[in-house]
């Protein structure tokens, strides 16, 4: 049995292996796996050596220790700079919050507080009308509010407040040295006082000569509609301007309205008109209080009633003012039946009253460049009708008109409306006229204009030769250095 298991195993031995040809089967194997580290003597074993790779592995290990602790220390900060944000949103959100309930506290105080002023106004304002309707004994005195005595102006004195005026005696003040800031703002409190004062007595005349008219009076002012307000307040300072200057504010007030419809600005620019017209502006230059000779004011009554009337030659002068500037504001409106009014109104006030001549007529003579080329030619026409209605103010008009040319930036068809209304100028040898010296100063206008246009100084010629300056300023910096040369 030992004998034929040898034999078996000696025939089954295998051959002896070729170790060259091994070497040179697995050099080329790892030729094709792309190890090329090889010597000029073979293939190098060094790299598949446990010590080589466990140096391989351990350096990895490092790479990526190395790495997570970059990761790690990058999470941290992001991590402290997200609580940092956080705690910064919440003291914000604080801050904000703490602010936003102050200022609620506040607003709710405000209310609260206009609340209770309103509510004390309401119960005063009963209280006063309760004690004016009830029967009141006139030996007590006089009931709470109300003011006694008579008014400065008396029933046969006129109505109107200029006429009045007039009747003043001439006081001259020129061998008197003018009154100090002190005095002049003691005695415009003083005139102011003496103004409420007649519009309270004037309230309790019309209240005791016919109570009814009086409560309509008051009920329309108070709730009424627009126009029965403008009616209500045309009626008042119509009566008597001294004791009712409040209601001329109300009807500025109307008129310089920016919401709402524009035919209540348009009622209230005509009722103004009329006021103005009929029962407000004399027929001269009106005065502030601090024109008029105070420091010679007689005592006593004569004195009070000087400075009233005073007062209210400054109140009316005011007023005047604002209501030139709001026709010049409406005169520039977008709607053109407005502008057509307000000009209309310009004309009308510049021809029948001399007060504010100056802004009056620059407003008049600014409608020539109008956009509507029937705006700018009634303007023309409005002009030569005051100038029919009043010829000695040609030298003044032809001096506004000439400025008004010569304007920078005017378009030419203005300039043309312009040059158009002073060639329809009607000259006349009248001194008071201008005469010839009239004649020479639109010939100067006409040969200025004309030398300025040649020249390109004017017009449209100006703006295309300055625009073709600017090209050419644009051109010549364009691609180039400072010494010449391309950039």
């Amino acid at each position: 049995m030992a004998k034929d298991k040898s034999a078996a195993d000696a025939g089954t031995s295998r051959p002896p292996v070729d170790t060259e040809a091994l070497r040179a089967e697995v050099k080329a194997f790892a030729s094709q796996l792309g190890f090329s580290a090889v010597s000029s003597e073979g293939f190098d074993y060094d790299d598949f050596a446990p010590e080589k790779a466990a140096k391989k592995i351990k350096k990895a290990q490092q790479q990526s220790s190395q790495a997570a602790g970059k990761d790690a220390s990058h999470q941290q900060q992001q991590q402290k700079q997200q609580q940092t944000d956080r705690k910064q949103d919440r003291s914000k959100q604080q801050k904000d919050g703490r602010k936003g309930q102050q200022m609620q506290h506040e607003d709710r105080q405000q209310q609260v507080q206009q609340q209770r002023e309103k509510q004390q106004q309401e119960r005063e304002e009963q209280h006063l009308n309760a004690v004016r309707n009830r029967t009141w004994v006139e030996s007590v005195g006089p009931r709470p509010g109300e003011v006694r005595g008579k008014s400065l102006l008396g029933k046969d004195e006129p109505t109107v407040w200029f006429e009045a005026a007039a009747a003043l005696p001439k006081l001259d003040g020129s061998s008197k040295p003018p009154l100090d800031d002190n005095a002049m703002e003691q005695l415009r409190q003083r005139s102011e006082a003496l103004l409420d004062r007649e519009q309270q007595l004037f309230e309790r005349e019309m209240g005791s000569r016919n109570a009814a008219d009086a409560r309509w009076l008051a009920q329309v002012r108070k709730s009424g509609t627009t126009s029965d307000k403008i009616a209500a307040m045309s009626l008042m300072v119509t009566s008597s301007a001294t004791a009712n200057i409040k209601s001329l504010d109300g009807l500025l007030a109307l008129m310089a309205k920016t919401a709402g419809g524009k035919h209540v600005v348009v009622a209230a620019m005509e009722a103004l008109q009329e006021l103005f017209l009929t029962a407000l502006l004399p027929d001269r230059k009106l005065k502030v209080l601090e024109q008029q000779p105070l420091q010679v004011l007689p005592p006593g009554k004569d004195g009070e009633r000087c400075l009233l009337l005073w007062a209210v030659e400054d109140a009316v002068k005011r007023r005047y003012q604002q209501y030139i500037q709001l026709l010049q504001k409406c005169s520039t409106d977008n709607l053109d039946f407005i502008k057509e009014k307000a000009t209309k109104a310009v004309s009308r006030l510049l021809a029948a009253k001399p007060e504010g001549e100056q802004a009056l007529l620059s407003a008049l003579v600014n409608k020539l460049g109008d956009p509507s080329r029937k705006l700018a030619s009634d303007a023309g026409y409005l002009l030569g009708q005051l100038l029919l209605e009043h010829p000695a103010m040609k030298p003044v008009v032809v001096r506004e008109v000439e400025r008004f040319m010569f304007r920078p930036g005017l378009t030419d068809r203005a300039r043309y409306y312009a040059v158009t209304f002073l060639n329809q100028l009607a000259l006349s040898h009248r001194p008071q006229e201008g005469g010839s010296a009239l004649a020479q100063k639109l010939i100067d206008i006409y040969f200025s204009l004309f030398k300025l246009l040649l020249e390109g100084k004017l017009g449209n010629a100006a703006v295309r030769q300055q625009q073709q300056q600017q090209q050419r300023r644009g051109k010549g910096g364009r691609g180039f250095k400072k010494g010449g040369g391309k950039k």
